[in-house]
């Protein structure tokens, strides 16, 4: 009996330790602001501030909408896109951007990621994420783009990150805000690029970003 007791414990012990392991994996997968590690990395706190001082809503969590399905692309449209703040000089409020197609694909609840790749409507830029992630809860999401963009002809290169925020609803997305906001602009000796640390947010004036 006394046997019987001694492997009870052991068993009761290993199972509180691996159950407080778990626990621990759970509450460091997120940061304070409901972001992972993967964001963090390139993302600096300062940044994020410097967006929701600027008004970007960033919905944290690990629990996103299901934006794309079995590997399928979904495309989105972002017309009215029009700045509501920004750090840069030159920026003027109510500024009209270029309409935006968004395309997403292969999202990844467990690993909190997703493909990400964007052209605007004029077909002069086209942007493609080297690293894409997805947090959110519920209907809403926020994903972000870590992008190296690099000037043909020249030797002008920047590592940025975009941002968009939103309401998935079946038909499209509602309050889409974005947000750009240059991470290292590599001295940017031919002077192209906004500077480190500035950015802009801007939204779908209409409030509602339609599936395509």
């Amino acid at each position: 009996m006394k046997k019987l007791h001694t492997i009870l414990f052991f068993t009761l012990v290993t199972m509180m330790i691996f159950s407080c392991k778990k626990d621990e994996e759970s509450e460091t997968k997120l940061d304070k602001n409901g972001l992972t590690k993967d964001i963090t990395n390139f993302v600096a706190d300062s940044i994020i501030q410097k967006m929701k001082d600027l008004g970007m809503p960033i919905y944290g969590g690990e629990n996103p909408p299901l934006l794309v399905e079995n590997g399928q692309e979904v495309k989105f449209f972002i017309n009215n896109f029009t700045l509501i703040n920004s750090n840069v000089p030159e920026d003027y409020p109510n500024k009209i951007f270029s309409n935006l197609f968004v395309y997403v694909k292969n999202q990844d609840n467990n690993l909190l990621t997703i493909s990400y790749k964007s052209t605007n409507e004029a077909l002069t830029s086209t942007s493609v994420g080297r690293g894409s992630y997805i947090v959110g809860n519920n209907n809403k999401f926020t994903i972000f783009v870590d992008i190296q963009n690099v000037k043909e002809g020249t030797t002008s290169k920047a590592d940025l990150v975009y941002v968009i925020s939103g309401e998935y609803s079946a038909e499209g997305i509602s309050n889409l805000y974005y947000a750009n906001f240059m991470l290292n602009d590599y001295g940017d000796v031919n002077n192209i690029y906004i500077g480190n640390g500035q950015g802009r947010v801007i939204h779908d004036a209409d409030g509602f970003s339609e599936f395509q």
